[in-house]
């Protein structure tokens, strides 16, 4: 399970009220009286937690990250984040939807197939994975069909670009199946 993101920090008082932990001081609350989900979006006011408030180091992407991988459950397909040129193509080439999902614990999968929905240039962002399932280095994923070449390549911050010997023609397919890569 992965680490905490700290919700409030303890301030140490050398008297407590009575009835108050040890070190909280007189109309505050410890960590001890929260319960889990007792601190919500909903429940905290506009602007009230800046980041002046936030102690340098206690909120990292590492932590988010690994808060973001217990919201995929492991085998369960998740979709892909921001779309651009492209669209879902299951009902045309009869596949799965297009996702996303954690196996084994360590590994992501790609399933699907997309369809251009205008021309793609090389070099082109297609898609974004979400955070919990991005890998830890760049992946590259190529294949050819005939003289024209393609390559996926996959990056630390989830987006997904083309490469390509020619542009992709609109109506153009992109398989997904079978792309795998490690996420420790």
């Amino acid at each position: 399970m992965s680490e905490a993101i700290p919700t409030q920090t303890r301030v140490s008082v050398p008297t407590s009220a009575p009835g108050q932990p040890g070190g909280v001081p007189v109309n505050s609350v410890g960590t001890e009286q929260l319960q889990n989900e007792a601190v919500t979006a909903a429940k905290i006011a506009n602007s009230t937690i800046t980041n002046a408030k936030i102690a340098n180091g206690t909120v990292t992407e590492e932590k988010l990250a690994a808060a973001l991988v217990e919201k995929i459950v492991p085998g369960a397909w998740t979709g892909l984040e921001t779309l651009e040129k492209v669209e879902d193509d299951k009902a045309t080439l009869e596949t799965q939807a297009v996702g996303v999902r954690i196996e084994d614990g360590a590994n992501a999968r790609l399933r699907g197939a997309l369809k251009a929905t205008a021309k793609i240039p090389s070099g082109s962002k297609i898609f974004k994975i979400p955070a919990a399932v991005r890998p830890p280095a760049t992946v590259f994923y190529r294949w050819s069909v005939g003289l024209a070449s393609a390559q996926l390549k996959i990056k630390t911050n989830g987006e997904v670009l083309i490469e390509l010997s020619e542009e992709l023609a609109v109506g153009a397919a992109i398989l997904l199946d079978g792309i795998t890569w490690n996420v420790t």
